[in-house]
């Protein structure tokens, strides 16, 4: 793979490294499998790819993330969904 290319595939996670001690901690004191171990990694990726997806919207996460989890219960179709994306969001209706 080319140099260029692999750099565009490589991903930097050191702004969130402080926010990911905590699965450090749950694998050392539960002594978890690597297949467990995986499988929160792959569910501690999503959750910081929507974070950091609601922060580049310009809301806050805990705001957000609240709305999200209040309003998707009651979501009956793809269109109540999407009106739930981090970019159809107006950042005061969350306040």
């Amino acid at each position: 793979m080319p140099p260029d290319v692999k750099n565009l595939l490589e991903c930097d996670f050191t702004a969130v490294e402080p926010e990911t001690k905590w699965l450090t901690d749950i694998i050392e004191q539960n002594k978890l499998s690597i297949r467990e171990v995986a499988d929160q990694n792959n569910a501690s990726a999503r959750l910081y790819s929507i974070i950091e997806t609601v922060k580049a919207n310009g809301l806050e996460p805990y705001h957000y993330l609240k709305h999200l989890f209040t309003e998707l219960p009651k979501a009956n179709s793809e269109a109540d969904v999407q009106k739930l994306l981090p970019w159809q969001i107006d950042p005061l209706t969350l306040e």
